[in-house]
């Protein structure tokens, strides 16, 4: 399997699940799933894709509560959630050191005092702008 970094499959027309293959890309930086039709719980294993550092599922159908794995994904800046069917608190976050930006607009998500505290902080940067390529190694 070749080994991708950058993954913009955004507005796409995709439905149903995130496909299991998504889940298997461990060396990925950036996963832009955004403005699809997916539906479903956002995958625990997501968690596993330890070098992310950007991951946008903004405007899908998405289900549930937000996965506590995905605060395993300690290099993650940005975190775009918007419009969604997401409910259910916001994981402890103390692992995510390096979150600069996060969007949760048009969900049900809540988030404990510590979170709103470091989310009102927060600025986006547009450092990691998801670009329209895919990048190979």
């Amino acid at each position: 399997m070749p080994i991708f970094t950058c993954v913009d499959l955004s507005d796409n027309g995709f439905h149903g699940e995130i496909p299991k293959v998504v889940r298997e890309l461990r060396l990925l930086l950036a996963l832009n799933l955004s403005h699809n039709s997916l539906t479903g719980p956002i995958p625990p294993s997501f968690g596993n894709l330890a070098a992310l550092e950007s991951l946008d599922l903004s405007f899908n159908k998405l289900s549930g509560r937000i996965p506590s794995q995905l605060t395993n994904l300690t290099f993650l800046e940005v975190l775009r959630f918007w419009y969604n069917n997401l409910v259910g608190p916001f994981p402890k976050a103390s692992n995510l050191i390096h979150l600069k930006t996060t969007f949760f607009e048009g969900t049900w998500v809540c988030v404990d005092y510590h979170c709103q505290r470091n989310v009102a902080m927060m600025k986006d940067h547009n450092k990691h702008k998801m670009r329209k390529i895919m990048e190979m190694e």
